[in-house]
């Protein structure tokens, strides 16, 4: 079995995307990033990569940053500790 999870807010109670754009572009992202993919004229995929696009911080302050800020939601460790136990897959 394959379990897919989404992290922005699905399995943390914040959004990483967010947090790391305000951290390293600031909070002009939204007027830059927002208006072509409200619009249409960019997908989800795109309007993602222009965002991270941006950013040339290496790993691992982009993982510093984010274990500073980002809580997990309860019954996260459950769904983790659930899938190794059954041999399953766990994808974000």
């Amino acid at each position: 079995m394959l379990v897919i999870c989404d992290f922005d807010e699905t399995f943390t109670h914040n959004d990483v995307t967010q947090i790391v754009w305000e951290h390293y572009i600031g909070p002009e992202w939204r007027e830059r990033f927002l208006p072509p993919y409200r619009s249409g004229q960019i997908s989800h995929v795109q309007f993602i990569m222009n965002g991270f696009r941006e950013i040339s911080a290496p790993e691992e302050d982009l993982l510093k940053l984010a274990r500073a800020q980002v809580r997990l939601r309860s019954g996260f460790a459950s769904l983790h500790q659930l899938c190794a136990e059954r041999g399953w897959e766990i994808v974000f």
